[in-house]
Parts: C-alpha cells; sequence; structure tokens
C-alpha cells in the first residue's frame, strides 16, 4: 500500500491547480516571507493579543478573537480556493502575525493525522504536506458526502462527488486512517440503486451514439435505439448526494468513471473496508454495462465508441485508459473479451489519432496507476518517456502528483 500514498488533490474533476500549490494557515509553518495563503474578513490589528482561537470544520475556518486597548474584535481565516495568487492578509505585524500562527497552532493540536506523515526537506514542503493531511481528516468523515466533493465542504464551486475521491483520495487516506476511509465506499454502496437506475435510464433513451454533427469541435450526441438494461450498473460522473447524475452535456460520456469507481471498491473489500461480495456483484453489474455500451469489431475486440477519455479535452472511439478498465470488467462476465488498446511502434497511445501535443491532465498514464495493468507496466518507460510533462500546468494537481509517483516507481529518484 506504501506505492499509493499520493496527497494531491484532482483525478479527473475540475480541480484547480492552484489548491495544490497553496501554503495553507492551520500549518503553524504557514507564513511565508509575510505571505500567507489565506484571506481574512478583517485584518487583525498591529498588537493585538489573542483572546481565543476555535476551528469550525463546517467552514473549514479559523475564528479567531483578538483585544487591542479594551477593543475586542472577531476574525475568520480561511483558505480561498478561487485565488490564484496569495492573499496578504493587512495588519502585518510580528504581533499580528503570531497571533495568527497561534490561533493556527491551537487548530493544529490534536488533528487527527498530525505527524503521520514526516518530511526531510523545506520548510515549505512540510507545511504543505501537513496541510494536506489536515485536509483529509478534516473535511472526510463517514455520513458527509460534502467532504468528498473536490475542495471539500469548504466551497460549493464543484458541488459533486468525483472519481477522484476512489482512486486518488482513498488510497492515501486508507494509509492514515481507515476509519476516515471507510466514508468512500460507503457513499458508493450507498448511491448503488441510483447508478443501477442511472444504467437503466441511459439503456430506454437509447444508448448514446456519436453523429456527424459537431458543435464547439465535438461531435454531437444522438440517441441509438433503445434496449432494455438488465442487472447493469453506471456510476455518474458528478455525484449529487442522492447519487444521481449531475454533470452537464457531454460529460456524461465519461465511462471511465464507472471502472474507476468499482477499482476503489475492490481496494476497500481487499482492505476490510466494504462487503466483498456486494462488491464483487456490484463488478459483475459493471462489467455487464461495458459489454452493452462497448461494439464489437470485425477483428474480435470490443471498441468503446465516442466516449470522453480522462484527458476531457477529447471525445472518441477507445480511449486507452477506459478501454483497459473496461477489459477487465467484461473478463468477469465474459472471459474471451479483448478490447482495443490503441498503440504505434514505439508504446501505447493516449487514444486513436494521439498526436502527443498536450493533455488536459494525465490519461494514459493512468494505466499505470490507479489500474495497475501488467501490459501498460511493461511498457512503463516509454510511456513515461511519451507523456510525462504533457499536461497543462493549469489543469488538476493530479497530473504533477501522478508523475511524481510513477517516475519514483518505475523511472528515476531524482525525477521524482
Amino acid at each position: 500500500m506504501a506505492a499509493l500514498l499520493v496527497l494531491g488533490a484532482g483525478c479527473g474533476g475540475p480541480a484547480a491547480q492552484e489548491e495544490s500549490a497553496a501554503v495553507p494557515p492551520p500549518a503553524p509553518a504557514g507564513v511565508t516571507n509575510g505571505r500567507i495563503w489565506i484571506t481574512a474578513d478583517r485584518a487583525i490589528p498591529a498588537g493585538a493579543s489573542l483572546r481565543s482561537s476555535e476551528y469550525i470544520p463546517s467552514g473549514e475556518a479559523l475564528r479567531i478573537e483578538w483585544e487591542k486597548g479594551g477593543r475586542r474584535g472577531e476574525t475568520w481565516v480561511r483558505t480561498d480556493p478561487d485565488q490564484n495568487e496569495p492573499v496578504i492578509l493587512p495588519g502585518g505585524s510580528p504581533s499580528a502575525w503570531g497571533a495568527f500562527l497561534a490561533a493556527g497552532e491551537a487548530a493544529w493540536v490534536g488533528h487527527d493525522l498530525a505527524g503521520a506523515i514526516r518530511l526531510d526537506g523545506p520548510a515549505e514542503d512540510r507545511a504543505t504536506l501537513d496541510f494536506l493531511t489536515l485536509r483529509l481528516s478534516r473535511a472526510v468523515e463517514p455520513g458527509n458526502p460534502k467532504g468528498l466533493r473536490p475542495l471539500g465542504p469548504t466551497s460549493d464551486r464543484y458541488p459533486g462527488v468525483f472519481w477522484d475521491a476512489d482512486v486518488w483520495v482513498f488510497p492515501a487516506l486508507a494509509l492514515l486512517d481507515p476509519g476516515r476511509a471507510r466514508a468512500v465506499p460507503e457513499f458508493r454502496l450507498r448511491t448503488e440503486s441510483a447508478a443501477r437506475a442511472l444504467a437503466s435510464q441511459l439503456g430506454e433513451e437509447g444508448l448514446p451514439r456519436l453523429g456527424e454533427e459537431r458543435r464547439r469541435g465535438r461531435p454531437v450526441w444522438t440517441p441509438g435505439e433503445p434496449i432494455r438494461v438488465l442487472d447493469a450498473i453506471r456510476y455518474p460522473w458528478t455525484a449529487a448526494e442522492d447519487g444521481s447524475e449531475s454533470a452537464p452535456g457531454d460529460e456524461r460520456s465519461q465511462e471511465h468513471v464507472t471502472a474507476s469507481v468499482v477499482l476503489g471498491l475492490e481496494w476497500a473489500a481487499a482492505l476490510g473496508l466494504a462487503d466483498p461480495d456486494r462488491v464483487n456483484r456490484i463488478r459483475r453489474a459493471a462489467g455487464n454495462w461495458y459489454r452493452l455500451r462497448s461494439e464489437p469489431t470485425v477483428g474480435g475486440e470490443r471498441s468503446l465508441q465516442g466516449v470522453m477519455g480522462p484527458d476531457e479535452s477529447w471525445t472518441g472511439d477507445d480511449d486507452l485508459y477506459t478501454n483497459m478498465a473496461a477489459e477487465r470488467l467484461v473478463q468477469a462476465v465474459d472471459p474471451q473479451a479483448r478490447f482495443r488498446l490503441p498503440r504505434d511502434g514505439t508504446t501505447f497511445l493516449t487514444h486513436p489519432g494521439d498526436t502527443f501535443q498536450g493533455y488536459k491532465q494525465a490519461s494514459a498514464l493512468l494505466t499505470l496507476f490507479p489500474l495497475q495493468d501488467p501490459r501498460a507496466e511493461a511498457e512503463s518507460a516509454a510511456m513515461l518517456d511519451r507523456f510525462v510533462g504533457k499536461s497543462t500546468w493549469s489543469g488538476p494537481a493530479m497530473s504533477r502528483s501522478l508523475e511524481a509517483l510513477l517516475e519514483w516507481a518505475f523511472g528515476s529518484g531524482a525525477q521524482a
């Protein structure tokens, strides 16, 4: 499990890159060159003394009470994921910074995962790592799906649960705090009926097919022939609290999501955090979905047509990660099934026609982790050489943390 420890934000889904770069306030070392990556509703006056501080989990904020010259005040301090640049807290005298850091220290004491990971390195790196573990422990808790959203309970900017939770948040948290990690499979099991209903709904509407018309450079979906869907499951890309699909438009074509959710459930079952029998039933239902959703080809391989891959900037047929992930599930109901896997004379392609010019976020590399497919692992050196550094810096932080993990596992430790 050690290789699963990746405390980055966002695997798919639109979590902003700045989330992972921020040096946040709750960690005691949250000040860098007089700047703090926070926003406050009012300044702490220079020379003020700290009276009390309280951590407010529902808003992931610090409420600081201060006093100066007989005047008392209250300042709320919180991280601000919408800021691209650090916000400078006004009134930044040494005593004000000291009061702020004392409040941060008070919030840090008793933090469930404090000290869970020791890191030798720059203080800023240690502060960031401390914050990431703090965020996990404060945000994710059983029965509260808001904590599984990309920005946790701090923001409604992305009000849904993405597959990040299953293959990025869950393995890291399972290593550090299995009790809290249980929240992820519990949510997926609780919303199983909604996912089955979505499969039936899409079948009744006619499984989507791509037409010739294009809008904003992308093919337009057209309904196919209605089919009756039995014992199949299709998890949504953006799950509302009741498990229904809340994603707009073509994002519903992200067929890699169900396979990723099932992969997370399989990990949970292996760790004793989910019922293995129930997970196996879901696994077979997912295999049934992908068998319905895919098309047989003349060569005998199956093809998943009209999908939006994890890259999210491309829609078409036979995305590598989607097909590899789907194949292992279909083989649970049809052991002889094989899916098309795009490649050239060097190694795998992200998708047919891949030009390697750049991606919104890592996609082909996901076959190395979280999927850990032996065929991809056998070509890891060529895949790292082809894909590392090709994802845009404005995309989710998952890409950079994934590349570091893979460089450590398959490449050069120095590059990681």
